[in-house]
């Protein structure tokens, strides 16, 4: 389990990870080098193909330890991190299933929802900090989360909710932001177009409304055996795959559907069903 961009495990990932526990699962979750608790400087850059392979590093560690099922490993990512499960998901044969939550699937279509204003700013101060970062210097930073028109991330009206809802509360050091050069790193990555080469059983968590990290209206291809309720209902291939998963789900109960989720939507019933139909899925 790892968190969003510039995010640190001590700042909301306990309460997913315990609650996974709680259903008999091991959760792992950990920092991404340069971030949170883990070493690496300088601090606060980011790296896809690094954490990636932190993603992988993780993967390979819990395969290893004799009270862990290799055969019954799960990627799990929220936001930023989605970008990387879902590669993952595509290329690790380790893994028997992945969950992204609030995904940010397309990296370009991320950019293009920046204000032009904003967007031109951080562009400029990304390639002024990656010509920086040739001569040794030292990072310029850009906030994690600001109100909208701030120079930052996420500069939305619930900008700031956010910062709270991620700010650690063991009193973990958490400086909420990114150097600039990270931009550069994931802006132009699509990983959404090769989500129809996802062979695993797939859980995404998609809200009707992001700001932050959109699922493009037009991806070209779904993953197989995806599970779980679609929030937009205005995406036609995403309600042909629900229907699609409601036939997988009454052919493996027997010929009835299991009982509804909460109409509230909370976690707590559609984490609790996971486990058995995950299995299902993946004929196991």
């Amino acid at each position: 389990m790892a968190h969003g961009i510039g995010g640190i495990k001590a700042g909301g990932l306990a309460p997913f990870a315990e609650r996974f526990r709680e259903e008999g699962f091991v959760a792992i979750a950990f920092d991404y080098r340069n971030f949170g608790g883990s070493g690496g400087q300088p601090r606060e850059v980011l790296s896809v193909p690094r954490q990636r392979a932190d993603y992988s590093t993780v993967i390979g560690w819990a395969v290893e330890q004799p009270y862990i099922d290799p055969r019954r490993i799960i990627a799990w990512g929220t936001s930023f991190a989605g970008m990387h499960v879902i590669e993952l998901a595509v290329s690790d044969t380790r893994l028997a299933a992945a969950i992204a939550q609030s995904p940010l699937t397309d990296g370009l279509a991320a950019a293009m929802m920046s204000p032009l204003k904003n967007g031109s700013r951080m562009f400029a101060l990304a390639l002024l900090d990656r010509l920086g970062s040739l001569f040794g210097r030292q990072p310029i930073y850009i906030p994690g989360h600001g109100i909208s028109g701030d120079l930052s991330i996420g500069p939305t009206p619930d900008g700031p909710f956010g910062e709270k809802l991620m700010t650690p509360k063991d009193g973990t050091i958490w400086h909420d932001r990114v150097a600039a050069r990270s931009l550069l790193s994931f802006s132009w990555r699509r990983p959404v177009r090769r989500a129809a080469s996802v062979r695993v059983p797939f859980l995404l968590v998609v809200p009707e409304a992001d700001a932050i990290a959109p699922v493009p209206p037009r991806a070209r291809g779904r993953p197989q055996g995806t599970w779980g309720r679609i929030v937009p209902q205005r995406w036609r291939p995403l309600r042909r795959l629900r229907r699609r998963s409601k036939l997988r789900r009454r052919a493996a109960n027997g010929g009835r559907l299991p009982p509804p989720p909460r109409q509230d939507g909370s976690p707590k019933d559609v984490l609790k069903d996971l486990p058995d139909e995950f299995w299902r899925a993946a004929g196991r």
